[in-house]
């Protein structure tokens, strides 16, 4: 992978069958990240909130799978969902205890606030944070070097149990005037 420069370089990567999905941002010269795991999980459920969505409960068989995932990238100096020609299951290791799997990749990130602003602009990173389908996520938010540069790697991998109850519709109420004649 080519050294990244200081300008802001968006990759988006979609698999078709788990809608899975990369953001790169540039590379901050920084110390230890100022936020944590559940301080993201914390924005991913405000904006799913904000658009009348249940929220997102926070499993360890998925936090694992994002420590695991943020280790390898930074390990193996390889940013993406994959590796090696493995599916995203086989490449997080969580087996079949999930019927529905997403992943969401950052990195130079300064916050929760800033890498949740980050996957809202971006089309497919959205389409992760907001699906309906998801009820659980794992959230890993590791410092390292890549590329030479001292960064903060985000990893969220968000799934469905298999027990999981369907998602009900969200029904939005409109207001209207109406005019009595």
């Amino acid at each position: 992978m080519k050294k990244l420069k200081n300008v802001f370089v968006s990759v988006v990567m979609v698999a078709a069958a788990v809608g899975v999905t990369a953001l790169l941002a540039a590379p901050r010269q920084a110390d230890a990240a100022s936020f944590t795991g559940k301080d993201v999980i914390v924005r991913v459920n405000h904006e799913r909130s904000a658009h009348d969505l249940t929220p997102l409960r926070q499993s360890r068989t998925l936090q694992q799978a994002a420590y695991r995932k943020a280790r390898n990238i930074m390990r193996r100096q390889y940013f993406g969902h994959t590796f090696a020609n493995q599916s995203l299951r086989q490449s997080l290791g969580v087996r079949g205890r999930f019927t529905h799997l997403g992943e969401n990749l950052g990195l130079g990130f300064l916050g929760a606030r800033p890498a949740i602003r980050g996957f809202m602009a971006s089309p497919a990173h959205r389409r992760n944070l907001l699906n309906r389908r998801y009820t659980h996520v794992g959230v890993a938010v590791v410092d390292g070097y890549f590329s030479g540069q001292r960064t903060t790697l985000v990893v969220q991998v968000f799934g469905r149990k298999h027990n999981a109850p369907s998602p009900q519709p969200t029904v939005r109420l409109a207001k209207a005037k109406v005019r009595v004649v």
